[in-house]
């Protein structure tokens, strides 16, 4: 059993055993340095590959990402709305890349003490409490002035958007992906015609690291950025995620990360004011 520290409603910072996460209070854990599994690795300089073809990269890649089962962080999460207003919270981030029923992912963030976002995507749908919501908890006086008056940002489409970048860093996309280009630093593949989101990826072959998603839809250009990889468990990993479309950007900045870690069984139960998205 490892140890972990949460952040309660009342903004409190406690160690206790690993205690998942419990929609009635909301609270939900991430893990610590104290069991020396959750790790805050320094930046290094990733193992490198001698130059392979496009399709052993990918097969590659794929392997790779196939061996992670779990994430867990505490992280940074900032929140843009398409009219450029910013909220910054804490939170913390929980994932199982690969399940029969897609990539599960609950993220949730604090201001001052106070849930004010939560998002959890799970069996193919996501569920968004923000500050927009009326039935998010209310900051106690006196009140932020990010999270006063009008809803400060609109974070709809990109949040939806988590779950397709925790489906690109698992090993679907890559297995059934083809090189559209290649060039002794870059390699660009494209997605399977099956796949819904068509998204084209950016790999920096001497890593064989994806630095970016992106996709073009009716709404307009959708981007992930992955960035600040570091190496845990023998496994690079971004510590940077960026979803940026037409409705906002979210930034997720990790730290204390563990790969394959124990997830408590509700870790992925929506709280009770979250909304189902369409």
């Amino acid at each position: 059993m490892t140890n972990a520290k949460y952040i309660d409603r009342a903004g409190a910072v406690l160690f206790l055993a690993r205690a998942g996460v419990t929609c009635g209070c909301c609270v939900i854990s991430s893990c610590c340095m104290l069991s020396g599994c959750a790790v805050t690795a320094p930046p290094s300089p990733l193992p490198q590959y001698q130059l392979v073809s496009g399709e052993e990269s990918l097969r590659i890649i794929a392997d790779r990402q196939a061996s992670i089962l779990s994430v867990s962080a505490q992280c940074e999460i900032v929140l843009t709305g398409p009219d450029e207003q910013r909220i910054k919270l804490d939170g913390v981030l929980l994932a199982a890349p690969q399940t029969t029923n897609g990539p599960q992912v609950r993220l949730r963030g604090w201001k001052l003490g106070q849930a004010v976002f939560d998002l959890t995507l799970t069996d193919g749908s996501a569920w968004l409490m923000t500050p927009e919501d009326p039935r998010a908890p209310q900051p106690a006086q006196p009140a932020v002035a990010a999270l006063s008056g009008p809803p400060p940002v609109s974070v709809t489409h990109p949040a939806k958007r988590i779950a397709e970048a925790f489906d690109f860093l698992g090993p679907a996309y890559f297995r059934t992906a083809t090189v559209s280009q290649i060039t002794p630093t870059l390699l660009v593949a494209s997605p399977a015609p099956s796949r819904l989101d068509q998204a084209t990826c950016q790999i920096a072959r001497q890593t064989l690291t994806p630095a970016s998603f992106t996709a073009v839809d009716p709404r307009g250009i959708s981007e992930l950025s992955l960035q600040d990889y570091r190496f845990l468990a023998g496994i690079p990993w971004p510590h940077q995620l960026g979803l940026s479309g037409p409705d906002g950007t979210i930034q997720v900045t990790m730290s204390e990360v563990e790969l394959n870690g124990e997830l408590p069984p509700t870790a992925f139960v929506p709280p009770a004011r979250a909304r189902r998205l369409p």
